[in-house]
């Protein structure tokens, strides 16, 4: 009886490490971006540490999509403020803002459908339908999109009967550009296929950044592994991790029982 349970509670342990192992390996997504409660931020493309200092900063390597191990750190944080509006700060490394210079968050607004098609390089394209909310670097121009299924290509939301709902404004001080996005939670465009969102709600979505000075597109497409990577992002402030004895302990549980349970019925 000792042996075998131990030998189930140690089957159950290995499942759980084999699972925890596979879903930091195999699994895409990047982490979680954390938009938590906060004062509204002006969007003036500053990005002031007083307005966001609720704000949950992540760094992220975005790659040449012609050449992967050419990279760009972007940092990226997000607020959410008291009317549902959604905040975006981020921040990378350039020298000057060229015309052509445009950034591009992509969400994932249809279940099921991916963000990306295979192959991940320049022969793929966007999932069809996905919310789109970019702002042209040069003149503070913020447009909201949705992504085609023919190349990395978008259409404009007016384009197809619906509205421009969000505001972005752009700063760069000779070493970086700082950029800030806003957007209502729920802008109701059906037309332009605008995410829903509602506080504890997650939502994946992939950074583009288009930089013309070096006709570069950095993004979270990987051309080279033929993959392609997003981050998750929360409607809400970091929640407390389950400590992994809870979960350990709570397999022991069920094997202890599943034991007692079979043996009662013998």
């Amino acid at each position: 009886m000792k042996s075998k349970l131990l030998r189930i509670v140690g089957l159950n342990i290995g499942l759980v490490l084999l699972f925890l192992t596979t879903a930091a390996v195999v699994g895409p997504s990047l982490g979680t971006l954390y938009c938590c409660p906060s004062a509204d931020p002006v969007v003036d493309g500053k990005i002031n540490p007083a307005e966001w200092v609720e704000g949950v900063p992540r760094t992220e390597k975005l790659h040449n999509l012609l050449a992967e191990s050419d990279t760009l750190e972007v940092e990226i944080q997000s607020v959410h403020g008291t009317d549902l509006l959604l905040y975006f700060g981020i921040t990378y490394e350039d020298s000057s803002i060229n015309p052509e210079d445009y950034f591009i968050i992509i969400f994932k607004t249809i279940e099921g459908d991916p963000l990306v098609l295979p192959p991940y390089d320049v022969d793929g394209s966007f999932g069809k339908e996905h919310d789109a909310k970019m702002i042209w670097l040069h003149n503070n121009d913020s447009m909201d999109a949705f992504t085609r299924d023919t190349g990395y290509v978008w259409t404009v939301d007016t384009d197809a009967g619906g509205t421009n709902d969000g505001i972005a404004k752009c700063q760069n001080n000779g070493t970086h550009t700082t950029i800030e996005m806003r957007y209502p939670f729920d802008s109701g465009d059906t037309a332009g296929f605008d995410f829903k969102l509602a506080v504890g709600n997650r939502i994946a979505i992939m950074l583009w950044l288009h930089d013309e000075d070096k006709h570069i597109d950095f993004c979270q497409v990987l051309e080279t592994s033929n993959d392609y990577e997003w981050l998750d992002l929360y409607i809400g402030c970091t929640p407390a991790p389950i400590p992994i004895g809870y979960v350990l302990l709570g397999l022991i549980t069920t094997a202890t029982v599943s034991l007692v349970v079979k043996r009662r019925r013998k």
